[in-house]
């Protein structure tokens, strides 16, 4: 791999509760990496994740977590911050699922304050919750992988917060109308808080 050092090594979809990271601790302990984690992408495996991130108590955790697709905010989110662990998010567009129920559909006016596509909207969205290190979108296509990028523009956390709100509420209508009504929505209030009500 020419590198002497990972960042990262993760266990990969954990099924087990009891599933040791002992030999990764071992790996980290010997420099071979900086930071251990764990993944999972099916909601079926988050009592496994649930377990190990309280008896292993890896560095990060790396999660299917989108817009429309929100079971990880209410299990996994909260035990990954009392565990002081990173989060990584998997599948931010929902497998595609965000686009198609989206298609032909103009962004927002008042989204259009912090979000130039409907992809740099849901990253956004997913970037505003304090609990997440990073969003994996995944792309093979450079002028995607370009806009993504574009989240990151203006901070989701302080400048367009109080639209941020706004987003977090729209998404906790439902997974159906979180991103078919958007557009029929009033303008979020200013100053509404980030977090769901």
């Amino acid at each position: 791999m020419k590198t002497e050092k990972l960042d990262l090594l993760q266990l990969h979809n954990v099924r087990d509760p009891q599933q040791s990271l002992a030999q990764f601790r071992k790996w980290k302990e010997q420099g071979i990496c900086r930071y251990i984690g764990i993944t999972s992408t099916r909601h079926g495996d988050f009592p496994a994740v649930e377990a190990i991130l309280q008896h292993e108590k890896p560095d990060f955790v790396q999660i299917d977590y989108s817009v429309d697709d929100r079971e990880a905010e209410k299990r996994i989110l909260p035990l990954a911050a009392e565990m002081k662990c990173g989060v990584l998010t998997a599948l931010p567009f929902g497998r595609g699922r965000l686009f198609r129920a989206v298609h032909g559909k103009e962004l927002p006016d008042w989204a259009k304050a912090f979000a130039g596509s409907w992809a740099q909207f849901f990253l956004k969205y997913l970037l505003g919750d304090a609990r997440v290190t990073a969003v994996i979108p995944g792309t093979a296509d450079p002028a995607h992988m370009t806009d993504n990028l574009g989240a990151m523009r203006a901070s989701t956390r302080r400048r367009s917060a109080s639209a941020y709100g706004g987003v977090r509420r729209i998404a906790l209508a439902g997974r159906n109308s979180a991103i078919l009504a958007p557009i029929s929505l009033p303008t979020p209030p200013v100053g509404g808080s980030r977090q769901p009500p």
